[in-house]
């Protein structure tokens, strides 16, 4: 009796082994299909943006591309090595992320400029009708070695300066800007912008974040030009 019953247990464990095999088949072979029809969707139109790193990874994945995967590799580890860098870089900084300062709606911009000591860190909020720019200027730790906060101070700003900052903001296009551009410009300034909506303000109804890495000219340089203005900063360099 032992012996049917252990052989009755192997046959159904092969059994739902192989109902696992098949729903993993047909999940992968779903998977597939769809990525297939999406790109093929999104060939068919005359807009297509081909640097956008998303469509060249699935195009890859579904190429089963091997030389792609692998430079991509590198390119998320020298990324991953200039993040932890940076972050030692402002080591001095103890900031909140832009979705943790209970705010409805922010922006901060990073700034550094070719061959400057020092380093803008300027964040700019608002939570309802209540509008607040955080100003930071520190040592380039590039040129000093060490992080060191120079000045620090929160400035109110009116519900009208802040109107006229989200209509700069706009202007520049920021939610539609691309992440990266990669432009690599020796000895030019760089900005970083990175911004938080609340989810009431978009369609989609959930918060949203974007990130965008510009040397030199960009168009986010008049928003971050006149937080500069408002925030009443003397110090750094122009």
């Amino acid at each position: 009796m032992k012996h049917y019953t252990f052989i009755i247990f192997l046959l159904l464990t092969f059994l739902i082994s192989c109902d696992n095999r098949n729903e993993n088949s047909q999940e992968y072979s779903l998977r597939d299909s769809v990525i297939k029809e999406h790109l093929q969707l999104i060939d068919s139109s005359d807009y297509v943006d081909t640097t956008d790193i998303n469509y060249k990874v699935l195009k890859a994945y579904l190429a089963d591309d091997t030389a792609f995967f692998n430079k991509l590799r590198l390119d998320i580890a020298k990324k991953n090595e200039f993040k932890e860098r940076s972050k030692n870089n402002d080591s001095c900084l103890h900031q909140k992320s832009l979705h943790d300062l209970n705010a409805d709606e922010a922006y901060r911009f990073v700034y550094t400029a070719a061959f400057c000591q020092y380093k803008l860190n300027v964040t700019i909020s608002r939570r309802g009708d209540s509008s607040n720019i955080h100003f930071i200027i520190l040592q380039d730790v590039w040129l000093n070695k060490i992080c060191r906060i120079i000045n620090e101070y929160d400035k109110k700003i009116t519900l009208k300066e802040w109107e006229d900052f989200s209509q700069l903001m706009r202007s520049a296009d920021f939610w539609g800007l691309k992440s990266t551009n990669d432009a690599h410009v020796t000895d030019a300034s760089t900005l970083i912008t990175t911004g938080f909506e609340q989810g009431y303000r978009n369609f989609e109804g959930r918060p949203k974040f974007h990130y965008v890495y510009r040397y030199g000219i960009t168009t986010l340089s008049d928003p971050f030009t006149f937080v500069l203005k408002l925030s009443g900063n003397k110090q750094g360099c122009p």
